[in-house]
């Protein structure tokens, strides 16, 4: 996917700063680990995102109330990554996308 997306994460590019988050000693601290253990690579798509969604749609199927809690937890998890400058638009819909077609395609095989 690299010759068709931006390699590297929004956070490291300077010139994609577009939200002005304030700085904190948490976010600092973020940062600092980001530094020194993150790949700093290719970003799409968001396997967090992929998995919160994932998560909250089988808990829908189980456990109804559980699921719409999740659902916000993937919403939010998915704004969070874009605002924070982890990653990129694309990255989230992507992940939000396989979720749904591969949680589709098991809970097809299971009917």
């Amino acid at each position: 996917m690299t010759p068709f997306v931006p390699a590297l994460p929004p956070r490291v590019l300077n010139a994609s700063r577009t939200f002005d988050v304030p700085s904190t000693r948490i976010r600092s601290l973020n940062h600092w680990i980001l530094q020194r253990a993150s790949i700093q690579a290719i970003t799409f798509p968001s396997g967090h995102v992929a998995a919160a969604v994932a998560a909250a749609m089988v808990l829908l199927q189980f456990v109804p109330l559980a699921g719409v809690v999740f659902c916000w937890l993937a919403v939010s998890i998915a704004i969070a990554a874009v605002v924070g400058g982890y990653h990129y638009v694309a990255d989230v819909l992507l992940a939000f996308v396989i979720a749904v077609l591969i949680f589709a395609a098991f809970n097809g095989f299971a009917n």
